[in-house]
């Protein structure tokens, strides 16, 4: 079976159905909303699907963009969005982040984190990713917020692979497609993140190497109470000092273990709704659920409850094939059908 090509615009519908047309389009994502209070939100996508990727071209008016913590808890949108603005221009703030865009330059959004943004009217190339491999590239540190210049050797690079991404994916083969699905991805995170630390100094190169081994083992034992700094630095013969200045940008390595632990307990909320949150707490190294509740409040802001319900109160969008999934509904569905 071929994968779907979606063509979407707003130009076959009213202009009255257009604005709820594209809000609902994009809402796994963000809350979007005109710049001018009352103008019709126009514009237009094509994507598809390619193995685990989604590449598209998208064309819009001027618009605001608000992904918030409450958003976030609605659905499973949880990986990396690459955006090559061709014209236009944004700002924002990724959760703290100053992001400023222009022609050629590629913005990271992480869909676990909160942004808020600002685009004139423009166009730009878009590819969607799972975080996997992008985190271990990164040694679990995130790379949302961060912005490629246009000028970069390493932004052209990548620029280019989207670019002919876009340009082939209505005619690729799915089996083609699956066949560079790793190679592109694998090199997109090499290149991102040997940008943002540089890529000069060798003991940089061994450290990365280190976080990216860390961090594999910390994933493949979240539900060991025991993981914890004493037996990372028993398993990998470090000082624990060494082990906490490695994973310092992520405020040490007990907060890198407590955030990973915190982010698969959600995912597996929502995913699974036979366990009880105590089980889940359990599953994922928490010694009890009263320590599990005061984490994920302190983390989300809402109890696991109350994330559990909100996530059953939308159309949860799970993940990179998800959202290709919602894209395909409301293109099938579209307000004033």
């Amino acid at each position: 079976m071929t994968s779907r090509m979606l063509s979407i615009s707003t130009d076959v519908l009213e202009a009255r159905f257009r604005t709820d047309f594209w809000r609902a389009l994009s809402s796994p994502l963000h809350d979007v909303s005109p710049t001018v209070t009352g103008e019709v939100l126009e514009g237009g996508l094509d994507a598809r699907m390619l193995g685990s990727l989604m590449v598209g071209k998208r064309h819009s008016n001027a618009r605001r963009n608000l992904r918030d913590r409450a958003r976030i808890t609605q659905g499973e949108m949880d990986g990396y969005q690459l955006e090559l603005f061709l014209d236009g221009s944004l700002v924002g703030d990724c959760d703290g982040t100053d992001m400023r865009l222009g022609p050629g330059d590629i913005g990271i959004f992480d869909y676990a984190r909160p942004y808020r943004t600002q685009q004139t009217a423009g166009t730009s190339l878009l590819l969607y990713m799972s975080r996997d491999r992008l985190d271990a590239a990164m040694g679990g540190q995130s790379a949302h917020g961060a912005v490629l210049r246009a000028e970069e050797p390493i932004t052209l690079l990548i620029s280019n692979i989207i670019q002919n991404l876009v340009k082939v994916m209505p005619d690729i083969s799915d089996k083609d497609a699956m066949a560079v699905d790793t190679a592109t991805i694998d090199l997109i995170a090499a290149g991102i993140a040997r940008q943002r630390t540089g890529g000069e100094d060798k003991s940089l190169e061994i450290q990365r190497v280190q976080q990216r081994e860390i961090l594999a083992f910390i994933r493949l034992n979240l539900a060991d109470p025991e993981l914890g700094p004493d037996m990372l630095a028993h398993r990998f013969r470090m000082s624990r000092t060494h082990l906490y200045r490695i994973f310092a940008s992520q405020g040490g390595i007990a907060s890198l273990i407590r955030q990973e632990r915190l982010r698969h307990a959600f995912r597996e909320l929502q995913r699974n709704r036979n366990r009880t949150i105590t089980m889940i707490a359990y599953d994922y190294g928490f010694s009890s659920s009263h320590q599990f509740l005061r984490a994920f409040r302190a983390q989300y802001g809402m109890t696991p409850s109350d994330a559990r319900q909100r996530s059953g109160s939308t159309d949860t969008c799970r993940g990179v094939a998800g959202l290709a999934a919602h894209l395909a509904r409301t293109v099938d569905t579209p307000p004033g059908a």
